[in-house]
This record gives structure tokens, sequence and C-alpha cells, in this order.
């Protein structure tokens, strides 16, 4: 009996080299990978504009929705909109479980819904260091439909209905001068702790794979890994069956469902993707990411927008 695959969920404006090489990646380790893109990311994937999964509920959302963050409105929004856009894509789909996965994730083996054990929501709840932390992230996470129309109708009654702990967490950032806000991160937080049915807290998923948080964070997971030379990012190896891995300084391996590249590390996408490890296709990695970065701007100027399309 073949295993039932778990579709892939990538929303994502902009047709960045990165973006190609996750989904790349992704379909390589045999899953099923659906793109909510715009029309400059819509050849050669499995592609839906996002303007096809406009929905009322985002609307009512958008019209309820008060900014709250030291980050771009427009930033904060998109952040939110992903939400709203996979579950209409979904339910027109008659899809009922997925993975929304963000688009600077390295995804190296196939997705079923055994890998999250059967819950009905699996996202990363990091360590809460403060009372204001408040923090959840959904960059690998696993719905069921009917779970995240709840969180769509958290989302909503939220800012309708002026939740308490958004407004008591926004006071203490501007009082202590605290970059940051509410944001979705917040609110999916909040969410997973209403939520009464079963969750994964991903980021307490060691083996047999372990589901990376950051890869810029050495000490997640309660252990210290080993780390590159900039001294904050994790070292990646392969173990002798290939699979990539990080490594504590313990000397203890771990392999991983996933490599999470985010902000700065994305110039790593490129070797990691590949399954590429060491010091010198990392630098070969990050030299083509700088120069795609340059060769964008100079097309903009022009009037062009293009991207290199290396193999």
């Amino acid at each position: 009996m073949r295993e039932k695959k778990v579709p892939i969920i990538v929303v994502h404006r902009g047709n960045q080299q990165y973006l190609r090489d996750a989904l790349r990646c992704a379909r390589e380790a045999g899953n099923k990978v659906i793109l909510i893109g715009d029309e400059t990311n819509s050849k050669d994937v499995d592609w839906i504009d996002y303007k096809a999964c406009a929905s009322e509920e985002y609307v009512r959302f958008e019209k309820a929705y008060e900014h709250m963050s030291s980050n771009p409105y427009k930033f904060e929004l998109i952040c939110f909109e992903r939400y709203f856009l996979t579950y209409t894509y979904m339910k027109k789909n008659h899809i009922d479980e997925c993975v929304m996965m963000d688009s600077d994730i390295c995804l190296y083996e196939k997705v079923t819904p055994m890998s999250f054990y059967g819950v009905d929501l699996a996202i990363s709840i990091p360590e809460q260091k403060t009372k204001y932390t408040m923090a959840a992230s959904a960059h690998f996470s696993y719905w069921k439909i009917e779970t995240m129309k709840k969180m769509l109708e958290f989302l909503i009654a939220s800012y309708e209905n002026e939740l308490e702990d958004i407004y008591e967490k926004w006071n203490w950032h501007k009082e202590t001068n605290t970059p940051g806000g509410i944001c979705d991160m917040t609110l999916l937080y909040l969410f997973a702790k209403q939520y009464e049915g079963t969750i994964l807290n991903t980021d307490e998923v060691l083996t047999p794979l372990l589901f990376d948080q950051v890869m810029s964070d050495y000490k997640n997971h309660g252990m210290e890994f080993i780390t590159m030379k900039n001294g904050h990012t994790k070292k990646v190896f392969k173990t002798k069956e290939e699979k990539m891995c990080y490594k504590t300084t313990d000397d203890e391996i771990f392999p991983v469902l996933y490599i999470h590249a985010q902000g700065g590390d994305k110039r790593y996408i490129f070797a990691v993707s590949r399954k590429k490890t060491g010091d010198f296709w990392m630098q070969v990695g990050n030299a083509k990411f700088w120069l795609n970065r340059i060769y964008e701007k100079i097309m903009r100027c022009v009037g062009v927008e293009k991207r290199f399309n290396w193999k």
C-alpha cells in the first residue's frame, strides 16, 4: 500500500533563485509541492496565482487589522495573508491536510501524515524567554483544514474583539522600546494555547529526524551545535547514508528533516539544496547569491525583471 503524501504549500511573491532551489529540493525528495505565487514565478512548478485564492475572510481580516509592530505594515499583512491563501486553496481543491512551508526551507524527505504522529496541528513553539515573547512559528507547519479554519476565525476575532493579550504585549514593546510587536507568530502562539485539538511542538522533535528551528540558532533544542566560521550558523554535515545533519559540540549527530535558512542564511540554500557541505560549497553559494542580487538590481534599474537560473 502506497503511503499518502501530504501536499507542501509554499506562498511566495517573486522569483528569487533560493525559491527555485527550495522548490526543487522538496520535489526531489518525492513531495507534491504547490506554489501560491505571482506572475514572476509561474514557470516549471505546480502553480496558482495568489489572486485566485482571494477570500471574503481575508477582506474581513484586513479591515479589522490594527498595525502594532515596528516592522512595515505590508510585511506583517503578507505574513497573515498566507494562512488565508493556503486555506482557500485547500478548500477549493478539497485538500484535508497540508504542510505550509516557508520558501527558505530545504526539505530532504517525503512528508506523510505519520511525519507528524497523528496530530491535528504541528508548529514550532520555542522557549518563551519572557512573558511577552509570545511566539510560535509556522515555517514548517502541519494543518488539518478544520484547524486552519479555526485559526482564521481566531485571527479575525482577535482584532474585531480587541483581544486584550495583544494590546498588553504591544504596550510593553512601546514602554520598553523593544523592536517587534504583534505579528502572525504572536497570534499563532495564542491560538495554540487555547486550541483543544492535539498539537505537536516540532521544536521538541529530535529523532528520527530533527525539525530545524532556524539554521542561525546554534543553541536550539537545548544543545550547542558546531558552527561555521561566523560563530552562529550551524555547520551542515552528511552522514554515511548521505543524510544531511547537524553535529553537537559533543559530537552527537542529528539527521534533519529540513534546513531552515532564514534571513542572511539564504545565501547557503544553493549549496544545501544540492546536498553540498563544507566551507568551499558554502562560499560558492554565497558568491552566487550576491552575484544574483547585484544582477537583479541592475536589471531593475534598466526596467527588466530577470534573474539568473543557476543549474
